[in-house]
């Protein structure tokens, strides 16, 4: 939990100091949730209401006054392997997710950020897709994610 706290602060830092950069105006941000079952919510009695990214999204708008939309894609059990764009599983969600921000957002002032929290699985000494994944491919596996996201 402690952990969480901290990545959620440092979202909201991150996601402050990219707004203090941005011009005045209808600047709309979209946050992509990449996890496991603590970005989707798994052990939350309503995860649509409760889950880190509702709670992270509504601080981070209340903290920048511009609109803020977000899209979870965080699936309990997933991996890093199971997020790479040519495993052609848990990456769609992440594009389509985009797609839709991107059409949604008329004006053309989208702004996309990305908070990925993975890990916990690829650790796993058995049972989700690829663990126990080594420290050299999970970096790799994070760098072609970020990578792809960035494109």
């Amino acid at each position: 939990m402690k952990r969480l706290l901290v990545l959620l602060t440092l979202l909201v830092a991150v996601c402050m100091g990219v707004a203090a950069k941005e011009p005045k105006g209808d600047v709309q941000y979209n946050i992509i949730y990449i996890g496991n079952s603590i970005t989707y919510g798994a052990l939350h009695a309503d995860p649509s209401k409760t889950a880190p990214p509702v709670v992270a999204t509504a601080e981070v708008a209340r903290r920048v006054k511009h609109t803020c939309n977000f899209s979870n894609c965080g699936r309990s059990g997933a991996t890093t392997v199971d997020f790479l764009p040519s495993m052609n599983r848990d990456f769609k969600r992440v594009e389509k997710a985009i797609a839709k921000h991107r059409e949604d957002d008329q004006a053309g002032k989208e702004k996309f950020i990305f908070s990925i929290m993975l890990g916990t699985n690829d650790s796993a000494s058995t049972g989700p897709t690829g663990a126990p994944v080594s420290n050299e491919d999970y970096k790799q596996n994070l760098l072609t994610i970020i990578a792809r996201c960035r494109e």
